[in-house]
C-alpha cells in the first residue's frame, strides 16, 4: 500500500465506526514495539476505553482509508499546550511519511489556534519515534520513570515551540 494520493492523506476525526480498525491498529502498534525490544504499552494501556474516550472527546485523528495512522491531540486547560498521544502507524504503512504528516497536521492546527507548544512523551528505547521527533524539530527534554509504569523503564519528553 502506498500513499501517493493526497486524498488518502487527509486527516479526519475518528468515529466509533472506526473502532474495529483502531483496535487492530493498536494491537499492531504494540506488536511493533515488542519486536523492537521495548514495552511502552501493555495489555491494559492503551485499550478500547481509551480509544473510545479519545473519539468521544473529538481528539483522535486518522489518516488513510483503512485507518493506517492515528494521533490523539489533548489540549491543556488554557489551550497553550497540546499533548500528542498514541501516534500509531500500521506496520504495512510504515516508512511512507504518515507519522510525519500527522505531526505536521498537529503543528498547523496549533498555529491556527494560537497554541504555543506541542508536547510528546515516548519510551526511551522507542528509537523510530525519537528519530521522527528530532527530524520534526522537537527538543528532547527530561528522561524520567512514568508513575505507575516504572517497570517499563525510562521515558523521555519532547516539546516543539510553535
Amino acid at each position: 500500500m502506498t500513499y501517493g494520493s493526497s486524498t488518502l492523506l487527509t486527516a479526519r476525526l475518528a468515529t466509533l465506526a472506526d473502532l474495529p480498525a483502531l483496535l487492530t491498529l493498536l494491537l499492531d502498534a504494540k506488536a511493533q514495539m515488542q519486536k523492537q525490544g521495548f514495552q511502552q504499552w501493555d495489555e491494559r494501556y492503551p485499550n478500547r476505553q481509551v480509544l473510545v474516550a479519545d473519539i468521544n472527546q473529538a481528539r483522535l485523528w486518522t489518516l488513510g482509508t483503512t485507518v493506517d495512522a492515528t494521533i490523539s491531540i489533548e489540549c491543556d486547560k488554557d489551550n497553550s499546550t497540546w499533548h500528542l498521544h498514541r501516534l500509531m502507524v500500521r506496520s504495512v504503512a510504515t516508512h511512507q511519511g504518515l507519522a510525519a504528516k500527522l505531526l505536521a497536521m498537529a503543528e498547523q492546527a496549533a498555529r491556527r489556534n494560537d497554541v504555543r507548544r506541542l508536547e510528546v512523551t515516548t519510551h526511551l528505547k522507542n528509537l523510530p519515534m525519537r528519530y521522527l521527533l528530532a527530524q520534526a524539530g522537537y527538543t528532547c527534554g527530561d528522561v524520567f520513570l512514568m508513575p505507575g509504569r516504572e517497570a517499563f523503564g525510562g521515558f523521555v519528553s519532547y516539546q516543539y515551540f510553535v
